[in-house]
């Protein structure tokens, strides 16, 4: 499963934690918008640019989106938007929202493989490589792939998340023998943590309840994280889980996220052949 909708997530998550965009709370489109304002083909690059000119509280972000659809349509037409992205001129800003167009249209950037793998140079600064590491992680080519999967051992942190970000919606098999190493390294950040509960391709999921149990406790990731860790630990947990789920059922300050822990729990337990209620019986069933 292409997770793309919690790739676009991953952007967000990617540019806040490079402290250039605040305050993005607005659901993002996860597939290109099909209503709205017709497009002129010959000038979205230039009603494009005007969006982005705006403050971004002001952004239409899906009239955005369209522009770049209908520049995918033109040969080389993206070429302006990569160009920015590797442009130290360009601002921090333009760049979220060329990122934030090209994360949902992301199978049009095939093309364009070879300018991408320009945005990872080593000799680009922080942020141009942050932002190429997302945009080349788009793509599905094994080369593609093995470029971002490098970058995991990248000595910019900010390069090494983005790449972990995107490897771990969309390219699952390329990160999921690193994910437990990253989770333990003291630098790793929360915004991480958090994209990669809330971004994690299905198949991976079983794989790796320990960080779902590390975060269904941990009150200083969201909300959602620790929801998704107690729904995930009530449908796929084991016995060796209850503990985690006892603590957010009991002091969880999300009412929503307390009652599915409770939930959980319940299930958690049938499958373990413990009796509701029992939790001397749950923590036998651990040793």
């Amino acid at each position: 499963m292409k997770n793309t909708a919690w790739c676009v997530h991953g952007v967000v998550v990617m540019v806040m934690a490079l402290g250039v965009l605040q305050g993005c709370e607005a659901p993002l489109p996860a597939t290109p918008p099909t209503n709205g304002v017709p497009v002129d083909t010959a000038n979205a690059w230039a009603e494009w640019q005007a969006i982005a000119a705006k403050d971004q509280q002001e952004w239409d972000l899906e009239q955005a989106i369209r522009l770049a659809s209908a520049m995918a349509e033109r040969p080389s037409g993206l070429r302006p938007m990569l160009l920015a992205v590797g442009d130290e001129k360009v601002s921090p800003q333009t760049k979220v929202l060329v990122v934030l167009c090209l994360t949902p249209i992301k199978d049009v950037l095939a093309p364009y493989e070879a300018m991408l793998t320009e945005l990872i140079d080593p000799t680009k600064g922080s942020g141009v490589r942050t932002f190429g590491a997302h945009l080349l992680g788009l793509l599905e080519s094994p080369e593609a792939v093995a470029q971002v999967t490098g970058l995991l051992d990248d000595p910019d942190r900010s390069v090494r998340e983005s790449a972990l970000g995107v490897l771990v919606a969309l390219h699952g098999d390329a990160v999921t023998a690193r994910l437990d190493e990253f989770w333990a390294r003291p630098d790793t950040t929360l915004a991480i943590r958090e994209q990669v509960i809330l971004g994690m391709a299905p198949e991976l999921v079983e794989q790796h309840l320990a960080l779902f149990a590390d975060t269904v406790v941990n009150l200083e990731v969201s909300a959602a994280a620790r929801y998704k860790s107690a729904t995930v630990l009530g449908q796929a947990g084991n016995a060796s889980h209850s503990t985690a789920m006892e603590r957010c059922a009991a002091h969880d300050p999300d009412p929503y996220v307390q009652e599915r822990a409770e939930n959980g729990l319940a299930l958690l337990r049938a499958r373990a052949g413990v009796p509701a209620g029992d939790p001397a019986a749950a923590t036998n069933s651990e040793q």
